[in-house]
């Protein structure tokens, strides 16, 4: 009779093993090439799309490179694989996830865009059996330019990855008369620039000339400067250099702040 018990408990043990083994994160980690063939984009395929994924046990980063307009571009999103909350920004919009899902090989990462009316920034990777492949489903639904993508990529050497692992070039050694945020890497410099059009609900030749984006002829132009510096002091001065205050703090997508009640 005892031997029956432990029998029965080694197989409970065993089973349960096996259940926890099938639950674990499956890991996306390596460097991934996008194959256009297999794959859909929204429009016309870059000349080459190129991932990293660098996962642990509580984090997920993905590392985008493709070639655009003002040169390559890089693209990071952070992603908490252990419950808390994820701040990242879509083409400068903030987007925010709450909680990954996981279901065999696959990892649902569903986040809500700060837009209005708001829509959904959603990825869900899967992991091919041999490892070898990866399928990223891309669904971005409401806002301007809603877009659903399916990127078939094929798992490379991790010396593919060196030249977008490798330090990028600055704001100010790549744009014309960048006279703040120079030492921002170019990429995060556009997404910024995106983040301040947003920020007071316009587009970019609120501030900037149409095709002359180097020129200072509008005021608003110089205002921004302005109002830059003043967001960088309070948070300096204050928040220990974290930004804490921005321009959506303000601004909430208006031209002027609104300082008192508009008794409507």
């Amino acid at each position: 009779m005892r031997f029956r018990l432990v029998v029965v408990s080694l197989a409970f043990v065993f089973l349960a093993l096996c259940v926890a083994f099938g639950q674990q994160t499956p890991n996306f980690s390596g460097v991934w090439k996008a194959d256009p063939a297999q794959s859909k984009f929204a429009g016309p395929p870059p000349a080459s799309y190129l991932l990293i994924i660098d996962q642990d046990a509580d984090k997920l980063t993905e590392t985008i490179g493709t070639p655009g307009m003002h040169g390559d571009e890089r693209t990071i999103y952070t992603y908490n694989l252990n419950g808390r909350p994820s701040n990242n920004s879509f083409h400068g919009i903030p987007i925010r996830m709450e909680k990954p899902v996981m279901e065999a090989n696959t990892l649902r990462l569903e986040s809500k865009v700060g837009t209005t009316p708001p829509s959904a920034f959603n990825q869900i990777l899967t992991l091919s059996p041999d490892g070898n492949t990866l399928t990223m489903e891309l669904v971005n639904s409401g806002g301007e330019h809603p877009s659903d993508q399916k990127i078939v990529l094929t798992k490379q050497p991790d010396s593919v990855g060196a030249a977008l692992r490798a330090p990028e070039e600055t704001a100010g050694a790549r744009f014309k008369n960048v006279q703040l945020l120079k030492d921002l890497p170019a990429s995060q410099f556009m997404d910024t620039m995106r983040y301040f059009a947003f920020s007071v609900g316009d587009r970019c030749d609120f501030c900037h000339v149409q095709n002359n984006f180097a020129a200072d002829d509008k005021p608003t132009k110089k205002m921004a400067r302005t109002m830059i510096t003043m967001v960088h002091t309070v948070n300096t001065t204050y928040f220990d250099g974290h930004n804490e205050v921005r321009c959506y703090t303000c601004h909430r997508g208006q031209h002027e702040p609104q300082s008192r009640p508009s008794f409507q």
